[in-house]
Parts: C-alpha cells; sequence; structure tokens
C-alpha cells in the first residue's frame, strides 16, 4: 500500500477503503465477544462466592445450629423411635 492508500483510504475509493471496513468490522465483533465474556465471568463470579458460603456452612456448621431443630433417631429390638429438639445434642 502507497502512503495515499494507508493514510487516506477513503480517498478514491482505494484499497485501504475496504481493508479500514473490515478493520473497523472486526473490532467491532472483538468489543463485542469482550462484552459477552464480562457477562460469562460475572456468573461464574457469583457463582464461586455462592460455593464458598456453601464450603464455610459446611466447615462451620455451629454458625446455624441455633435455628434448626435436631432429629435423634434409632432403631433398636423394640422398634424405631424418633425425636426433634431445638438443643444441640451432639457436637
Amino acid at each position: 500500500m502507497n502512503w495515499v492508500e494507508r493514510y487516506r483510504p477513503e480517498f478514491i475509493g482505494g484499497r485501504g477503503a475496504a481493508a479500514s471496513k473490515n478493520l473497523a468490522a472486526l473490532k467491532d465483533a472483538y468489543v463485542s465477544t469482550l462484552e459477552s465474556e464480562l457477562v460469562i465471568v460475572k456468573g461464574f463470579d457469583s457463582l464461586i462466592q455462592s460455593a464458598k458460603q456453601t464450603l464455610d456452612s459446611l466447615e462451620n456448621p455451629k454458625n446455624g445450629l441455633g435455628t434448626s431443630p435436631t432429629l435423634v433417631y434409632w432403631k433398636d429390638e423394640t422398634g424405631e423411635h424418633s425425636f426433634s429438639t431445638g438443643k444441640v445434642l451432639v457436637s
């Protein structure tokens, strides 16, 4: 490409005009792809935060013991027995 085609692509519809349009289309597609990836990454971020909260609740169950009842169940020769209580019986 000569100087006119590089720096004045629209001048008399040279080859640079087509290259300039192609470059603009590629830039638009690139920006669109980046925006889509940002939405996907934000979705994964909320999933990761939810997984961290779940892991924390499983590793430290004492955080929620005061709000949920405890179910006690056993089976012996007289049959099956169970009861629930608000107290923590097993730690």
